[in-house]
């Protein structure tokens, strides 16, 4: 979400999140978890080119531009592991049978 061309939800990395992320991406793992590990890295401004717009970041990934946003946020909101992993469902209806 961007207010008057700013971005509301900046993400800054730290050099030891940065090479971790980038360790992700090299690494096994699932197709969105490193899905999420690269708009982050591109959407870093601690990074040497700065961040990038979400619309750039989306086509560069073939995703939509709302995912882009949703991990940003997500990030700055509740951290980074947070940004890489699935939210919990909450709606799930727990099981009838269980044994």
């Amino acid at each position: 979400m961007e207010i008057a061309g700013r971005k509301k939800y900046r993400v800054k990395l730290e050099s030891e999140e940065r090479a971790a992320l980038r360790s992700v991406v090299d690494g096994q793992g699932s197709k969105e978890r490193r899905r999420r590990t690269h708009i982050l890295l591109l959407a870093d401004e601690n990074g040497k080119d700065g961040a990038l717009a979400d619309a750039s970041i989306a086509s560069v990934l073939d995703t939509a531009v709302g995912t882009v946003e949703r991990v940003r946020r997500r990030c700055v909101l509740d951290g980074l592991e947070a940004a890489l992993g699935r939210r919990p469902q909450t709606k799930r209806k727990p099981r009838k049978l269980d044994g």
